[in-house]
């Protein structure tokens, strides 16, 4: 199963993740930002574990119509927590709140698409990364624009987040495009809609949330195309945990390679991203 908007890799060989400026078309696979090598690990004690996630991040983390939080995350969590037949209590804490309690070691480890950044590292232990999101062109559903044919934006107005890794990426792959700089995505994406720019070049997941929302009133879709550079969008997200707790990191990480190896990763995958726009 492939997704057009967002791709899901877990690293089971001893190679690093490779990303590439062109587009890609990449099954899910497991994933990691480094090697990965199965663990000779004792028992994890048998207790409750405090599993921490985000609050509101659709379709991470979110309240369904019952108030239940739900979402890609909190399914991740359950999954690793019967894989590695954990008691777990998950818990729902706004970003501040979840850092705060994981470096203070008052819970076990975060499922909150928490990016693998220099700073996170030094704060946190950090698993294997767990997804990755593309860079993708957004555009009007009447346009026939290709990001496969890059030359098509030649003098063409872009729409990009100002001091965002996406409009580095444009200065630096696209330099004779007319870049327009916007301070926050809304306000590029509306100037899509209103046909004031050509494209916007962001984030595939934000951008996927306006798209099916209505303040997009059904204006416009992906064009074809994904864009992978952790020079520009990061290296992908991954569970945190309090810093130095290696053992707990290890079968984490040899939970994640078990949910790619029986299926279960990839389903999980499919509830929440296996539509295309």
């Amino acid at each position: 199963m492939t997704s057009r908007f967002f791709k899901i890799f877990i690293i089971i060989s001893a190679l690093l993740s490779q990303y590439a400026a062109a587009s890609a078309e990449i099954k899910p696979s497991v994933i990691g930002y480094g090697h990965y090598i199965k663990p000779n690990l004792a028992p994890l004690p048998k207790r409750t574990y405090r599993i921490l996630v985000g609050k509101d991040y659709p379709p991470f983390n979110y309240r369904d119509q019952a108030g239940h939080i739900t979402g890609f995350n909190i399914d991740i969590a359950r999954a690793l927590c019967l894989e590695l037949n954990l008691a777990c209590q998950i818990i729902a804490k706004n970003w501040k709140a979840l850092k705060a309690d994981i470096e203070n070691d008052k819970a076990d480890f975060a499922i909150a698409s928490l990016a693998i950044s220099s700073q996170n590292l030094k704060q946190f232990e950090m698993s294997q990364k767990y997804y990755d999101t593309p860079a993708r062109f957004v555009v009007r559903k009447n346009s026939t624009f290709d990001a496969l044919e890059p030359n098509l934006l030649r003098h063409k107005n872009i729409g990009v987040v100002s001091g965002s890794g996406h409009e580095a990426y444009i200065l630096e792959y696209f330099p004779e495009t007319n870049i327009l700089s916007f301070a926050n995505l809304n306000e590029a994406l509306n100037k899509l809609q209103n046909g004031k720019v050509m494209t916007v070049f962001a984030d595939a997941i934000t951008s996927q949330n306006w798209l099916k929302g209505k303040n997009s009133q059904a204006c416009c879709k992906f064009a074809q195309g994904d864009f992978y550079e952790a020079r520009f969008f990061g290296q992908g997200a991954a569970i945190a945990l309090h810093k130095d707790n290696l053992f707990l990191r290890d079968w984490v990480n040899q939970g994640l390679v078990n949910l790619w190896a029986t299926g279960r990763y990839e389903e999980i995958f499919a509830a929440y991203f296996g539509d295309d726009i």
